[in-house]
């Protein structure tokens, strides 16, 4: 069955081999593609083949983040080359895309659908424009224009040169936002006048909106934005500024594109990842002066992927068999963790054991956890229902901030009132995720 949806994301998370993820939106993409293949479904994924991925936490004898980078090899990443190369425009040259395929296989039906990836990393392109797809978010708090442009302009450019008949994009977050812009100038030179080019775009979109932060969208300048679209619509005779208003907002005074508001405006539907999100984005866009987003489809995980082994063999038995079952697995885990875990720490697989594993950002709050140390310690330390708290996860390597949140975890992980019930595990990653849900 040929695919018909294009599922468009930055990241997706499929296995540790292949480092393009660096969280959640990850994971719901590489789940979103195990469980269309589990079902069958006529899916296509598009992302950006990151040379050396998302960073690799180290943490000093300080407590301190230092993080480094790793080659992927594609080999071992089980990409496998189509031979073909793209070409996308830029404000003053082009650039050249080379095009991976990765089979996304279902580890119980081993049905599969694809994973196409776009590689910047090739001798048609200048020594500069080679890099723009080497670090995922690597430009994160800086202008990370380019990395849009590639997602999102090249996702389409993709298709078309593969000649793969989608119906519906589904835009995983504004990241790939610029698939749009592209279609509509497609639409444009097969004829179209703008206002039915757009229209005939956003009847194909869906978009799920992420952010629960105002201001935290692809955001960019009208001086960083025009110059793209004049490239992008030069052979095309258009009202650029038409285009500008549809994703203009104002921000700390300015007024910028936002990629979120040029979406909500060109999607059939938008979606948010959780009722509670819900609530937030209606708040969060009502300036949008739309019914912005329409539904929320809550976050979930493809279960069979992260089941822990035992449990999947008695997964329809009694609750003996069930509770027995845990035990093992909390027992392996717990000599897994001693193994990875900072200072060698582990837990009684006997009593009560809670993880928190995100990354490490001021708005998801990671040391309010470890806000009244004495109150924490009564807690995890009782000596009759004593509690373990497994602590995980990683700051960009930007965000200052956030890199003084997981030195703060960490010593508090070393306060003897905790006597070892906070364990910090460095590094967090799909592998050790698989460990903590046991």
């Amino acid at each position: 069955m040929k695919p018909k949806v294009a599922y468009i994301s930055s990241e997706f998370a499929l296995t540790d081999d292949l480092p393009i993820y660096a969280g959640g939106l990850g994971i719901l993409a590489g789940d979103v593609l195990y469980q269309a293949a589990d079902r069958k479904l006529p899916m296509v994924g598009v992302t950006v083949f990151y040379r050396e991925g998302f960073f690799q936490q180290l943490i000093n004898p300080q407590g301190e983040q230092q993080h480094f980078y790793e080659a992927i090899s594609p080999e071992e990443a089980g990409l496998k080359d189509t031979g073909e190369i793209i070409k996308i425009p830029l404000a003053d040259h082009e650039l050249y895309l080379k095009i991976w395929k990765k089979e996304v296989k279902d580890p119980n039906s081993k049905n599969s659908v694809p994973l196409y990836l776009l590689d910047g990393d090739i001798p048609e392109n200048r020594p500069e424009d080679r890099k723009v797809s080497d670090r995922l978010y690597e430009r994160v708090w800086a202008p990370h224009l380019i990395d849009d442009i590639v997602l999102g302009i090249g996702s389409v450019r993709l298709i078309r040169k593969l000649g793969i008949p989608i119906e519906t994009w589904h835009i995983n977050d504004d990241h790939g936002g610029f698939n749009t812009i592209e279609r509509v100038r497609e639409y444009m030179s097969q004829g179209m006048g703008l206002d039915e080019a757009l229209e005939k775009v956003k009847s194909e979109t869906i978009f799920t909106t992420h952010t629960p932060v105002a201001g935290a969208e692809s955001k960019f300048t009208k001086e960083e934005f025009m110059p793209v679209l004049t490239a992008l619509f030069a052979e095309q005779s258009v009202d650029l500024e038409k285009l500008y208003e549809l994703g203009k907002r104002e921000w700390d005074g300015k007024d910028l594109f936002s990629l979120t508001v040029f979406m909500m405006h060109q999607s059939r539907k938008v979606n948010a990842v959780s009722e509670k999100h819900f609530d937030i984005s209606k708040k969060l866009w009502e300036f949008i002066g739309e019914d912005i987003p329409q539904t929320f489809v809550t976050n979930a995980v493809y279960s069979p992927r992260w089941t822990a082994p035992e449990l999947k063999e008695v997964w329809d038995r009694k609750d003996s068999d069930l509770k027995k079952a845990k035990l093992q697995a909390k027992t392996r885990t717990a000599k897994e963790v001693a193994e990875v875990s900072l200072d060698g720490k582990t837990f009684d697989p006997e009593a009560l054991v809670i993880c928190w594993a995100r990354r490490f950002a001021k708005y998801k709050q990671p040391n309010l956890l470890i806000s009244d140390i004495e109150r924490l310690a009564e807690i995890l330390t009782s000596k009759e229902k004593p509690v373990y708290l497994l602590i995980s996860g990683k700051a960009h390597p930007e965000d200052v901030e956030g890199q003084k949140f997981v030195k703060k975890m960490i010593e508090a992980s070393r306060n003897p009132l905790l006597e070892d019930h906070l364990i910090y595990v460095p590094n967090y990653s799909l592998d050790r995720a698989k460990e903590l849900l046991a």
